[in-house]
C-alpha cells in the first residue's frame, strides 16, 4: 500500500539510499484508500530533502514540476544580484513621495482584499507602472502613511510593473536563464504579466493566506498561470517562508477575483471594482481558501496536515 511504501522509502532514506523524482511519482500512484493516498505528501513533504528538487538533471526537473507543482533551486541568483536588486529597491522607495497621492493597503484576507485592492484604481493601473502598496497597520484611515513609520517600514510590495519600467528589474525578468527556465518547465510562449517586490516587515502587515495564483491570474481554456520567487533575503520558518501543497496544481481553480458587472456594466460606481466568483460549489473541504487552515502559527500543525511543505531558501 501507498502508506507502507512511504515509511519503507524514508527508512532506507535515512541510510542514504537517494530518493529520485522517479520514486516519488511511483509512490504518489501506489494503490490504497483514498485517505492512504491523501497521507502520501504528508509523510513525503515532511522527509523529502530539501535539496533534492534542485540536483535534478533538466528531464527530471520538468517531471519533478509537473508531478508536483513547484520546484526550489538553489543558487538561482547570485549574491551579487540579489544586493543588486535589493540596492535598485532603496532607490526607489527613497525617491517615492507617499504623500504625493493616496496609496492602497495590500492584504490577502478575502473580505479586507475585495475593499482594499477592489475598490482602488490605483491597484487595477499598477500593470505597466511603478505602485507602492502600505502594509496593513501602516496607514491612518485617510490613507495616509502613519508619521511613526517610516517608508522602508511601511510596505508590503511594489508592483506590478517593475519589468516594464525598471531597467533593472526587466533585465532580471528577461534574462536568458530566467527564459531557460521557464522553457525547460514547458512553456513555449510565456508572456509576463506582472512582476513585484514583496516584503516581509517585522511587527507590522498580516498573514499571506492560502490561496491559488490561477485565482488572479487565469486563463482559458485551461490554467497556465507560472509564478516565478527569488528569495533575495533568507526565508526559513523563522522569518516566514513559502509553503506549498504538493500536487495541488492539479486541482481545479476555486475562486476567481474578477472584474464586477455592477461596477463597469452598469455603472455603479458604490460597488467594488474587483470580487471574487466562488467555483467551488461550497466544497467544505476548502473552506479555507482565502485564508489559513486551522493551526498554521508555528509550529504549523494544521499546515503539515493539510500537505502543505516549507519552501526554507538561503541566500
Amino acid at each position: 500500500g501507498a502508506v507502507a511504501a512511504t515509511e519503507a522509502l524514508i527508512r532506507n532514506a535515512s541510510h542514504d539510499e537517494e530518493i529520485d523524482a522517479d520514486v516519488l511519482m511511483a509512490l504518489q500512484r501506489c494503490r490504497g484508500t483514498e485517505a492512504e493516498k491523501q497521507a502520501v505528501p504528508q509523510r513525503l513533504v515532511r522527509a523529502m530533502p530539501e535539496a533534492q528538487s534542485e540536483e535534478l538533471g533538466r528531464e527530471q526537473r520538468r517531471r519533478f514540476f509537473d508531478e508536483n507543482g513547484f520546484l526550489h533551486i538553489k543558487g538561482f541568483a547570485s549574491r551579487e544580484e540579489c544586493a543588486g536588486l535589493q540596492k535598485r529597491m532603496k532607490e526607489l522607495i527613497d525617491a517615492w513621495d507617499p504623500d504625493a497621492k493616496q496609496v492602497s493597503v495590500f492584504v490577502t484576507d478575502q473580505k479586507e482584499q475585495m475593499k482594499a485592492q477592489g475598490s482602488s484604481d490605483y491597484f487595477l493601473d499598477s500593470a505597466d507602472r511603478i505602485h507602492f502598496f502600505l502594509e496593513k497597520g501602516a496607514s491612518n484611515e485617510d490613507g495616509k502613511m502613519k508619521s511613526d513609520v517610516t517608508k522602508h517600514r511601511a510596505l508590503n510590495k511594489v508592483g506590478h510593473g517593475l519589468h516594464v519600467a525598471d531597467e533593472k528589474f526587466k533585465q532580471y525578468s528577461h534574462s536568458e536563464k530566467v527564459t531557460q527556465l521557464v522553457q525547460d518547465l514547458g512553456w513555449e510562449d510565456p508572456v509576463l504579466p506582472q512582476s513585484m517586490y514583496i516584503f516581509k516587515q517585522p511587527a507590522i502587515g498580516g498573514e499571506v493566506t492560502s490561496h491559488q495564483d490561477s485565482s488572479f491570474l487565469h486563463t482559458t481554456p485551461r490554467p497556465t498561470c507560472l509564478g516565478l520567487w527569488l528569495a533575495l533575503d533568507a526565508a526559513t520558518l523563522d522569518n516566514g517562508c513559502l509553503w506549498a501543497r504538493p500536487g495541488s496544481h492539479k486541482e481545479p481553480v476555486r475562486r476567481l477575483f474578477v472584474r464586477n458587472p455592477d461596477h463597469f456594466e452598469k455603472g455603479d460606481r458604490a460597488t467594488p471594482q474587483m470580487i471574487f466568483e466562488d467555483l467551488s460549489s461550497g466544497d467544505k473541504a476548502w473552506d479555507w481558501e482565502g485564508k489559513m487552515p486551522e493551526g498554521w502559527t508555528p509550529p504549523s500543525k494544521g499546515l503539515y496536515e493539510k500537505g502543505f511543505k516549507p519552501i526554507e531558501c538561503a541566500v
